[in-house]
């Protein structure tokens, strides 16, 4: 990492290093089903899931799956 980190952008502060494998088997599956309608149900488990989870040492991958990212497409 020392010899890649000269070529990283300067506003990069840390640099995590994480080992896993996709044959690694998932320990905890969770569903959230929110009592009303999220505007970007992806947008909320992103920010308010998923960050928080892969910060957490030993915790290798988080995945989401069933809320879709929105995307704009400019032409």
């Amino acid at each position: 990492m020392d010899r890649v980190k000269a070529d990283l952008p300067d506003d990069v502060e840390r640099i995590y290093i994480r080992k896993w494998s996709n044959d690694d088997q998932p320990i905890m599956w969770i569903a959230l089903i929110p009592n009303k309608t999220l505007d970007d149900p992806y947008y909320f488990t992103e920010r308010l899931i998923k960050r928080p989870l892969e910060r957490i040492d030993g915790v290798a991958n988080v995945a989401i799956y069933g809320a879709d990212e929105k995307s704009i497409l400019i032409y």
